[in-house]
């Protein structure tokens, strides 16, 4: 381990000793939960959820009839077409008293196309476009060759390298059901390190295996979060020798040695009361230390053809937790594929997403003008409830002064803007608030209604990242530089206009 400090002569600054091995944090009480920590005031992490929705929507089923503005109260838009009779409107879903409490906590994105995705290759991009911004065979691959939005952003969420003990990893990335001809989950979250899984017991394990001791894992009277996050702490002391302090105390004056060994007395005794609190809690004892338990390991079989919905609620309950107890910040779901043959399209189906919803989701209606079919609305519907629903339940959580949803940005990304290899106008929602409450309000203003022309699918990315504090990269040559543009040049005008309010 190399230790910077500043020396005078043979003697080493106390404090920058103590900096150095972590003890002034770990005394001064960040052993203590974490989650009891923001519950009591303190500010919680940002935080970051991309939820992909394969194929986008059809824009006779979301454009607004009329637009009384860029930057508006979504309640203040009428979206869909009348055809037959009948308004065509996959977003009256948020008319649905069942989200009324979270209406005001939604903003619908318009008109960012997807320019990333090449024309010529619409079956194969996919979310490897949606995240990167560029198609396959891009020669410019921008300043972060290979990597996704969402790993650049777990990248430099430490620009020090400071990431905290605790931290399982910045990023996770879940897959679940049949991905078809899509690039695989790794190929689309490539850069640094992150959880990849396709399986609900896998983001369980990614997150909490080695919080839990035991075969099954699963006990309740297990360790909490907090206990663990202690106990990883004693660990990494553990790890240094006291041959190693012993002789670097011996460079220190007799004052400052005899303060060292108090503090060292002092985390032996901490550690001492871990130690035997962990090992009550493996066995089934109490925890002297107490947090918020954990969900149960998941033992169900879902069908992700069948049941994608109650899938993906179990997934995000897991990912919730993960976010309490700061074990991820950033988390990106990949529900299915959009050109897949055979995954879920909407509950009950039989049928293709890609083949039945796709391609034969609108046809002309013998008027010149087109129709959307009852099983696209049905599809776009329930992929928008699932989106609603893990706002509840962020919603639900309460978190320092407010709830766990005011500190997650939850975003949706696309492959396309329509579910017919369309490349024009995805919509877009975003809600939470941005990465908690600064002054007692959130950090982008939510409930609106934002339109914009001439704007790409990469601007949206870089926005995301500087909604969560990135900004700025470090270059190869340890310079600074603003974080402006992901994939291709040719995609990129820099982040969206009034996007953070």
């Amino acid at each position: 381990m190399k230790i910077p400090m500043k020396t005078l002569g043979n003697r080493i600054e106390r404090r920058d000793l103590l900096k150095a091995f972590g003890f002034a944090g770990l005394v001064a009480g960040s052993l203590m939960d974490r989650r009891q920590a923001f519950a009591n005031g303190g500010t919680p992490p940002r935080r970051l959820i991309l939820f992909y929705k394969p194929g986008g929507f059809f824009e006779e089923c979301f454009e607004p009839e009329q637009v009384p503005g860029n930057d508006v109260p979504h309640g203040m838009v009428t979206f869909g077409k009348v055809r037959k009779g009948a308004r065509q409107n996959v977003l009256d879903v948020l008319e649905d008293p069942k989200y009324a409490s979270i209406l005001g906590d939604v903003n619908v994105i318009d008109g960012v196309d997807m320019r990333s995705v090449a024309a010529q290759d619409a079956h194969h991009n996919g979310i490897r476009a949606a995240l990167r911004g560029r198609p396959n065979g891009e020669g410019d691959e921008g300043p972060f060759p290979g990597m996704s939005i969402d790993r650049v952003i777990g990248l430099h969420l430490f620009p020090d390298g400071g990431r905290p003990v605790h931290l399982k990893a910045a990023n996770l990335n879940v897959g679940v059901g049949n991905f078809g001809n899509q690039a695989l989950i790794r190929d689309c979250s490539t850069g640094g390190t992150g959880i990849e899984t396709t399986s609900l017991s896998g983001v369980w394990d990614g997150l909490f295996k080695d919080f839990v001791p035991g075969a099954a894992g699963t006990a309740p009277t297990g360790p909490s979060p907090a206990l663990v996050d202690s106990n990883e702490r004693r660990k990494i002391l553990s790890g240094h020798s006291r041959a190693e302090l012993e002789s670097l105390k011996r460079m220190l004056g007799k004052d400052e040695q005899a303060s060292l060994d108090r503090h060292l007395e002092a985390m032996n005794e901490i550690t001492r009361q871990l130690e035997n609190d962990f090992k009550a809690a493996s066995s089934g004892g109490a925890s002297v230390i107490r947090g918020d338990k954990l969900p149960g390991r998941p033992e169900k079989n879902y069908d992700p053809k069948r049941d994608l919905v109650p899938l993906t609620a179990d997934i995000v309950n897991i990912i919730a937790h993960g976010f309490l107890f700061d074990r991820i910040r950033i988390a990106t779901l990949h529900t299915f594929g959009h050109n897949n043959g055979s995954s879920f399209w909407f509950p009950g189906s039989n049928g293709s997403y890609h083949g039945d919803v796709c391609h034969k989701g609108r046809l002309p209606d013998g008027k010149g003008q087109m129709f959307v079919m009852p099983a696209a609305l049905s599809a776009g519907r329930t992929l928008i409830r699932m989106y609603l629903d893990m706002l509840l339940l962020l919603k639900s959580i309460p978190e320092g002064n407010g709830t766990l949803l005011d500190s997650t940005t939850v975003a949706t990304f696309s492959d396309m803007s329509n579910g017919d290899h369309g490349f024009k106008m995805p919509t877009l929602f975003l809600a939470g608030g941005g990465g908690g409450l600064s002054g007692g309000k959130r950090v982008f203003r939510t409930g609106r209604y934002m339109k914009y022309s001439n704007r790409g699918h990469n601007d949206y990315l870089i926005s995301l990242a500087h909604l969560m504090g990135v900004t700025d990269w470090k270059d190869a040559g340890g310079a600074r530089k603003p974080l402006t543009q992901i994939g291709a040049a040719r995609y990129n005008q820099g982040p969206l206009p009034g996007f953070a309010g």
